[in-house]
Order: C-alpha cells, then sequence, then structure tokens
C-alpha cells in the first residue's frame, strides 16, 4: 500500500447497492443491499459551471474504495459518508436514508474501474 493511501484513504463509507430479486410471484422488485468499506477515500468539492454570463455551482463527490474490498457499486446507488445502520425497507425508503443523511451521502452517477494500479488499485466512484 502507497504512503499517499495510506494517509488520506481513512474513512468509512456505506453503500446502498440497487438490485432486482424476484418476490414470491416471480416478479422483479427493487431492492437495496447495504454493505459497508473502510480505508476509502471520500471527497466532497464544489464545481463551477459557466453558462453565458451566469455562474452555477453544485456539488461533487469523489469515493475510491480499495479494489481488495469487492465492492459492487453501480449508478443510481446511494453512498454515505461514514457506518450507518439503516436498512431499506419495512417502510423505510431510499429517500428517507437521503434526507436523514443529506449532506454527507450522493447517489452514483459513474464508476471507474482503476483497479490495474499498483500502489493505489480501486473502483472510483463520482456523483452529486
Amino acid at each position: 500500500m502507497s504512503i499517499y493511501r495510506n494517509r488520506l484513504w481513512n474513512e468509512t463509507i456505506t453503500v446502498y447497492h440497487r438490485t432486482e430479486q424476484p418476490d414470491e410471484h416471480e416478479r422483479l422488485k427493487t431492492i437495496y443491499v447495504r454493505s459497508v468499506y473502510s480505508d476509502c477515500f471520500y471527497n466532497r468539492v464544489t464545481a463551477l459551471s459557466v453558462s453565458g454570463n451566469t455562474f452555477a455551482a453544485s456539488e461533487r463527490y469523489v469515493v475510491r474504495i480499495p479494489a481488495e474490498c469487492g465492492a459492487i457499486v453501480s449508478p443510481e446507488d446511494l453512498i454515505v459518508k461514514g457506518q450507518v445502520t439503516d436498512e431499506v425497507g419495512n417502510g423505510v425508503r431510499l429517500s428517507d436514508i437521503k434526507d436523514k443523511y443529506a449532506g454527507m451521502c450522493f447517489t452514483v452517477e459513474g464508476v471507474n474501474n482503476d483497479t490495474k494500479l499498483t500502489e493505489t488499485a480501486h473502483l472510483k466512484v463520482t456523483g452529486a
């Protein structure tokens, strides 16, 4: 492990991975599987965009998950900074978790496979 990764990758994250599972009538229903990963990099930045004479600011997130974690992350998943125990289901919706952890979570928009890097093999996850 690189010295860089050892010092800066010190966050724990919770991933709510969206998947489909057949119900008792063999119809597919969407479920969210919660997984917790440690030794991750988590960063929130403000991105500026320009349209004519107007500037717009938006929050963007970058998370790097070590390859050895075996994480599965896809667009539309939810990532929360820290270890949380909330489960989706039994009346709790994903939007409830987003509201509860506003400012500490984001919806995944992109995933890059950087697992071939020798010292910092990881999944790079971005979103807003």
